[in-house]
């Protein structure tokens, strides 16, 4: 046991840290974590209806719009010791997810430091602290892009590997039947799969199989939309979150009139009407996605202001102006990616290329995505916090040890 404890004293001591930092937190914040606080969203309550019909088989609306996997997860949390328990299994995939950053970024890197500051900045947002508290996917997808940046880190050096991209299929799919919105990426993977390992699956068709299998749950909710629905697909809500939210958005600009009368006039049109308005007016739309983005990116920190009697002035004062810096910090970035892609393009180092852009696709596209909606604060963002600062770190890293060959080289 104390070898044990000697061999992994990082992880025990950035456990300890989180977990202390975490009560703190808990205290300082001053919520009184219970069943009401547990299920005081409108989606909280919607998971907790979609958990009660795996356990009942009683209908409810909201399995068209909720995949199954976090429902049948707090469910069975539930089970075992009521809210209490879902609140417990969230701290442990917080905590489970600050670990793996940490991993991965010394994987990715090789620096310990990196490893320690990357885990700091995950374990002081606030914001992802306090979403434990609710029954909100965010932090099971947290966990989820934390296991899949690992994937990404162990398999650095051979990214095109069938365990790399039958891991990669798997934990997509498993996110997809959290978040729909991961379905997109999930189809890219699967579309380019068969092109990068063609000689391999028309040697040995067989192990097509083991795609079948990683796919079993996206299967299984696509089969829970048929029975119930006739419909195919993962959720019936995609297309309305765009209708409801961006597109009444401009039309809420473009009409001069609310936001409520905009989504009254769009439940009135039909598919045919609604695309050629979005076809029509796609300027508008595009400069809402990117305002959006970064009003959810600099939003405030929603879950810390769950009520009034506990709103916590200096906490929300912290984390919006942490969100302002990581802003920042995202414009920066995106110039630096694209200017040292370009370098890397010319250098013809393209195993480096392929790791970074792996690795940064799917924060990005997750940061991106959120722009379809808004008045969400930061909570819209979150779960990409755990991949960007990990990709963030490793592009520093590789620019580091670029800049540093060219000048030994001149010596």
């Amino acid at each position: 046991m104390i070898q044990f404890v000697k061999r992994h004293r990082d992880l025990f001591l950035i456990s300890t840290i989180a977990t202390v930092f975490y009560f703190v937190m808990l205290n300082v914040i001053g919520i009184d974590i219970n069943e009401e606080v547990m299920f005081s969203t409108v989606d909280g309550n919607s998971y907790r209806e979609v958990a009660h019909w795996i356990e009942s088989g009683e209908y409810t609306p909201y399995i068209g719009v909720r995949p199954f996997l976090y429902p049948l997860l707090i469910s069975m949390a539930n089970f075992i010791g009521g809210f209490t328990a879902i609140w417990i299994f969230q701290f442990v995939l917080w905590l489970l997810s600050v670990n793996v950053l940490y991993l991965s970024i010394i994987r990715l890197t090789g620096r310990k430091s990196f490893g320690f500051i990357g885990a700091a900045i995950f374990i002081i947002n606030l914001s992802l602290i306090s979403l434990t508290f609710h029954a909100l996917s965010e932090v099971a997808t947290t966990f989820l892009l934390s296991l899949l940046l690992w994937l990404i880190a162990k398999h650095k050096d051979n990214l095109t590997s069938l365990r790399c991209i039958h891991g990669g299929i798997l934990l997509l799919g498993l996110l997809t039947v959290v978040r729909p919105m991961f379905l997109l990426p999930l189809v890219g993977l699967l579309v380019l799969f068969p092109f990068i390992k063609f000689k391999t699956y028309y040697r040995a068709p067989t192990k097509l199989i083991w795609v079948g299998i990683v796919l079993l749950p996206v299967f299984l909710q696509m089969g829970i939309l048929k029975w119930n629905y006739d419909e195919f697909g993962i959720s019936m809500r995609s297309s309305d979150t765009v209708d409801f939210y961006l597109m009444a958005q401009c039309m809420e600009q473009d009409k001069g009139i609310d936001l409520t009368a905009s989504r009254a006039i769009i439940t009135e049109m039909s598919a045919e009407e609604r695309g050629e308005y979005k076809a029509n007016h796609l300027g508008l739309m595009g400069a809402n996605l990117v305002m959006n983005i970064q009003g959810n990116i600099e939003g405030d920190s929603y879950m810390l202001l769950h009520r009034p009697e506990i709103e916590n002035a200096g906490l929300r004062r912290f984390m919006v102006n942490m969100n302002k810096v990581f802003y920042r910090i995202h414009q920066l970035f995106i110039v630096v990616l694209f200017l040292f892609s370009l370098l890397l393009i010319w250098k013809r180092s393209w195993k480096d290329l392929l790791l970074i852009w792996v690795l940064i696709l799917p924060p990005l596209f997750y940061i991106v995505a959120s722009g379809v909606s808004f008045s969400q604060g930061d909570r819209l963002v979150l779960p990409a916090l755990v991949m960007w600062i990990a990709a963030y770190f490793l592009i520093v890293y590789k620019m580091k040890v670029l800049f540093s060959t060219q000048s030994k080289d001149k010596d």
